[in-house]
């Protein structure tokens, strides 16, 4: 990093090139002045490694100006400019050692430091439900490609559950889900007793898409077909989570969805899921990292599916 960077970005420079970063997007400014204070103006030369050497700091960055490349598993935009962020999500999946970014003209960036980051998530929830939203979305264009013929299941989220099952056999099932796996007691209660018991026939429309969206559908018993707008259909079977994606981050439901079998699924409402992790700091963090996961997981899968199809093509 060059020592010798004369400081040039004011108090309000440093919240406008903040707030054009996708999760701080639709923070109100007071949030993002607080980020803000946290930041450190940072200069690299073309050529220079900023993140994944062995002299480079493990943080985020927002490109203020100049041009990176960025290689990792997950990324699929290498080429980075003004307005965009490096090691984000290397950040809350600690998988710094995957990462590689490489100034390739003289750039000028915001440096947030990692512990100052899971500070500001600890104690403003409203930063970190618009990190999380922010993720799903991102999760969510990716799981929209979903290839025809696909089959998504959990079956070890439910294990065996009987015909009547009790609230300790709800807290044993929401103990299997990734959002709870390391929760206390109260966070499991909570959720456990909050979550409705719903049966359809096969043949029953679940939802369509356009709707709403605002709770998912975890199969217990039986699947469901689902149909994409342009004809691409998947089928969901016990432990998946369906519609949790598209709830988290406020978009509508993407596709139509069918019982294909007699079918009993628990539904669970995302405001009362947010309401839970409000009131459980350390829960919400450990949900934070896991929506990380799951992006890194989806894009990882996506550049792996590209770079196939076009060794394909050169064949």
């Amino acid at each position: 990093m060059n020592q010798d960077h004369v400081w040039t970005i004011s108090p309000v420079e440093r919240i406008r090139h903040l707030k054009s970063f996708g999760p701080l997007t639709s923070l109100p400014l007071d949030e993002i002045s607080l980020i803000a204070q946290h930041t450190e103006e940072c200069a690299f030369r073309a050529g220079e490694t900023i993140l994944g050497g062995p002299q480079s700091d493990e943080r985020p960055y927002v490109i203020v100006s100049g041009q990176v490349r960025a290689l990792a598993d997950w990324i699929l935009d290498e080429e980075r400019g003004p307005g965009t962020e490096v090691g984000f999500l290397a950040s809350l999946t600690d998988r710094w050692e995957d990462l590689s970014v490489v100034a390739e003209t003289d750039v000028l960036a915001l440096g947030i430091s990692s512990d100052v980051l899971a500070d500001v998530f600890e104690d403003r929830f409203p930063i970190l439900i618009e990190a999380v939203r922010g993720m799903a979305a991102q999760s969510l264009q990716e799981r929209q490609k979903i290839a025809d013929g696909t089959y998504l299941a959990i079956p070890k989220r439910i294990g065996a559950l009987p015909e009547g099952f009790t609230l300790v056999d709800m807290i044993m099932m929401l103990r299997q889900a990734d959002a709870f796996s390391g929760a206390g007691m109260k966070p499991l209660v909570r959720m456990a007793r909050a979550v409705e018991q719903l049966r359809f026939p096969a043949g029953a429309t679940i939802w369509t898409a356009g709707e709403e969206s605002g709770s998912l559908f975890t199969p217990i018993v039986g699947e469901i077909e689902c149909q994409t707008p342009d004809g691409r259909t998947f089928l969901v079977g016990p432990g998946y989570p369906m519609g949790a994606l598209e709830s988290t981050a406020r978009e509508p439901r993407w596709f139509d969805a069918v019982a294909k079998t007699d079918l009993i699924v628990f539904k669970s409402r995302t405001s009362e899921f947010f309401d839970m992790l409000e009131d459980h700091p350390d829960v919400a963090l450990q949900f934070l990292g896991q929506t990380a996961g799951n992006l890194v997981r989806l894009r990882s899968e996506a550049k792996k599916a590209l770079q196939e199809e076009t060794l394909v093509e050169a064949v």
